[in-house]
């Protein structure tokens, strides 16, 4: 395409339908799946014809989505505009080391953005976040799932759900000591979800369930 063109690869965006296909998945993999959920549904056969179509990007920011998909902390060194730019900002959130802190005010308060990125496992975004999505359920329970280190840096409040709570113990026991209320360090089914974890568990668990047997049992 680019010789043909004369557009540079970096600047060439291509998309199936009105899909872009993900940087690490070759088109024809992408067109098979969407043929196969296509073919599910309308119980018919799929035309193999394909029509791509080929989006050139700004210059820049293209050059800035290279850089931050190598490095995701030169974002702090980028334009205003770009700092604010969605695509930008994902790319190198997904690159890790905390560069989303980099970004925009606005895009740390975007509810769709931070999603996305903890859905596609960039769940360090929550970190950087605003405190309004910290606060939100379905933001935290998405990046509990991916990864439950990210209980820890969910609001107070979250915390202290007994759902989120569970998740993240059965997951990983040091969200137990975390937890902010005496009711949910007491909750049976929590620390049994703790201990099952790791025996250790059981020199943080009140007193009176310490002699527990089960409990004992399940360390």
């Amino acid at each position: 395409v680019g010789q043909s063109t004369g557009i540079p690869y970096r600047e060439q965006r291509l998309l199936v339908g009105t899909a872009e296909p993900p940087d690490d998945a070759s088109v024809a993999s992408f067109v098979h799946g969407a043929a196969a959920e296509g073919a599910a549904a309308e119980d018919a056969a799929v035309d193999e014809a394909l029509v791509l179509t080929m989006v050139r990007r700004p210059p820049e920011q293209a050059r800035w989505l290279e850089a931050v998909r190598a490095d995701g902390r030169v974002l702090r060194e980028a334009p205003p505009e770009i700092r604010g730019d969605r695509e930008v900002a994902l790319v190198a959130a997904k690159s890790g080391a905390g560069a989303f802190r980099y970004a925009s005010e606005a895009l740390r308060g975007d509810r769709a953005l931070v999603l996305a990125a903890v859905r596609e496992g960039a769940t360090g975004v929550l970190r950087h976040a605003s405190d309004e999505l910290r606060a939100d359920r379905e933001v935290a329970l998405a990046a509990v799932q991916a990864d439950p280190e990210a209980f820890l840096v969910v609001s107070r409040e979250l915390r202290g759900d007994r759902e989120l709570a569970l998740r993240a113990v059965r997951s990983n026991w040091i969200a137990y000591i975390h937890l902010p209320s005496e009711e949910l360090r007491a909750d049976r089914e929590i620390v049994e979800a703790a201990v099952s974890a790791n025996g250790m568990a059981l020199r943080n668990i009140p007193g009176r369930l310490r002699g527990d047997r089960a409990l004992v049992l399940a360390a």
